[in-house]
């Protein structure tokens, strides 16, 4: 499981680029993704990430931009959080990122 760092309140900013085995972006035309965060421990979801909302699609670069604001974040609890990234093609077919491992850490300045 690969590693996220985030610290609490602040903005999640991630991007993942879909390639094939010859290392060419996917094209991702007429695609829709969803993210969620969950506790790693309890599983207990904590946001949800939709195309048109957090999630923007590049198609032709095969790029997923998924950006959680800081008001979304701040309530995240410190520690281990779990989020995969689900596609859904056209077709129907339905892909998912490997699982992330997302370590938040406290923030120190914040109201």
């Amino acid at each position: 499981m690969a590693t996220l760092n985030l610290r609490r309140g602040d903005t999640f900013d991630k991007a993942f680029v879909l390639k094939d085995a010859t290392g060419s972006a996917i094209d991702l035309t007429g695609c829709t993704a969803r993210m969620y965060v969950r506790d790693r421990r309890t599983k207990a979801l904590l946001t949800t990430a939709t195309t048109g909302a957090e999630i923007t699609i590049t198609p032709a670069e095969g790029r997923v931009q998924v950006t959680l604001p800081a008001a979304v974040t701040e309530v995240f609890p410190p520690g281990r959080l779990i989020l995969d990234v689900e596609i859904t093609y056209s077709t129907g077919k339905v892909w998912s990122t490997p699982t992330f491992t997302l370590d938040v850490d406290e923030d120190v300045t914040y109201d």
